[in-house]
């Protein structure tokens, strides 16, 4: 079980990714002004400061996910070599 919370918590790091969205936004676009405008609006608009916990939860909970799901995998995979 420690496996898969510790998966869990890896997966909090994706979080960092967004980080400057959040932080310093205006930086952010000030930098990707080739992206275009529409870019720009529509990511303001998705990236609410709100979003941030519902993101670091989510990415809590598809790490665990994925952490039971691989040993699920693995563990089918071991029992047919005769492993476990």
């Amino acid at each position: 079980m420690k496996t898969v919370i510790g998966n869990g918590i890896f997966h909090i790091l994706l979080f960092g990714n967004f980080l400057p969205l959040y932080l310093n936004a205006d930086k952010y676009f000030s930098t990707r002004q080739s992206f275009g405008q529409d870019y720009i609006t529509s990511l303001t608009n998705i990236m609410q400061p709100w979003t941030a916990p519902v993101l670091l939860v989510c990415c809590f909970v598809s790490g665990v996910m994925g952490a039971l799901l691989g040993k699920k995998l693995l563990k089918k995979h071991f029992v047919k070599a005769g492993i476990a």
